[in-house]
C-alpha cells in the first residue's frame, strides 16, 4: 500500500501544481493549508496513509464511509482507490469542492463529492472520518446528537480531537471517545473513535 500511496501523491501533486498555475491561489481552492502542503511537496500526509491503513484493516469494502469537511477529499479518494466502494466526501467551500471533484477525475476515483453541509443529508454511514472538521458545539451531548443523525446504529466516527474540539473542551472529547492507535506511536497521531449505539 505504501507504493500506491506514493504514486497517488505524485499524481495529486502534479494536478495541484497545474491547477494552481492555471487558476492562482484563491480560484484554485488551494489557499492556506493546501498551498502550504503543495509547497512542501506532499498533498497526502502521513496521517492520511495511516488512517487509510486503519480503515482497511477494520472496515469492510462495502461499508458506507463519509469524509466530512473533506477539503480536496484526498482521504476519500485514497479509500476509493484501495477498494472501498461506498465513499462520500462533503465540502461546503465551493472552490475546495471543485478542487476535490477535479482531483477525483484525474485519479479515476469513485468517491462521490458533494458540495453541502456534512449533516444535511439523508444518507447514514458506517463510518464518518475527518482530519479537518472543527466543531462549533460547546458540549459533548450536542456533538453526539449531530453524529447520531448521520451514523447507522453501531457506526463510528473518527476525529482528531486537537482540531475538532473548537469551542468544546478537548478533555470532554477524550473522556467520551475511545483513543485508537493509528500508525506508529512515535508519530503521536492523536485520533479517537466514538461508537454511536
Amino acid at each position: 500500500m505504501r507504493e500506491l500511496f506514493e504514486l497517488i501523491n505524485k499524481i495529486v501533486l502534479g494536478y495541484f501544481k497545474t491547477r494552481y498555475n492555471d487558476l492562482g491561489k484563491n480560484q484554485s481552492g488551494m489557499y492556506n493549508y493546501y498551498h502550504e502542503l503543495m509547497s512542501n511537496g506532499n498533498i497526502l500526509r502521513e496521517e492520511d496513509y495511516y488512517i487509510a491503513c486503519y480503515i482497511k484493516e477494520n472496515y469492510d469494502a462495502e461499508d458506507v464511509i463519509h469524509e466530512m469537511a473533506c477539503g480536496a477529499a484526498q482521504l476519500g479518494h485514497l479509500l476509493s482507490l484501495i477498494g472501498f466502494k461506498n465513499v462520500i466526501a462533503t465540502e461546503m467551500d465551493k472552490k475546495r469542492y471543485k478542487l476535490a471533484a477535479g482531483l477525483g477525475k484525474i485519479l479515476s476515483s469513485d468517491c462521490i463529492i458533494k458540495n453541502e453541509n456534512s449533516f444535511n443529508q439523508d444518507t447514514t454511514y458506517d463510518l464518518v472520518v475527518t482530519n479537518n472538521a472543527v466543531s462549533s458545539t460547546t458540549t459533548f451531548a450536542d456533538a453526539k446528537e449531530y453524529f447520531q443523525k448521520v451514523l447507522k446504529s453501531g457506526g463510528n466516527i473518527i476525529i482528531n480531537p486537537n482540531i475538532f474540539d473548537g469551542n468544546m473542551n478537548r478533555e470532554l472529547l477524550l473522556d467520551n471517545f475511545t483513543k485508537i492507535e493509528i500508525g506508529f506511536t512515535e508519530l503521536e497521531y492523536d485520533y479517537v473513535k466514538l461508537e454511536v449505539l
